[in-house]
């Protein structure tokens, strides 16, 4: 996974982004920390 580089993208794009991630994070938490 790339780094994604927060300068050349504005703010929302970021927070909705980081957002989106933590969404599939806790996911994947959910299924695995069964």
């Amino acid at each position: 996974m790339s780094i994604i580089c927060n300068i050349s993208l504005p703010p929302v794009a970021v927070l909705s982004l980081f957002s989106q991630f933590l969404r599939m994070y806790q996911r994947i938490h959910k299924i695995s920390g069964k």
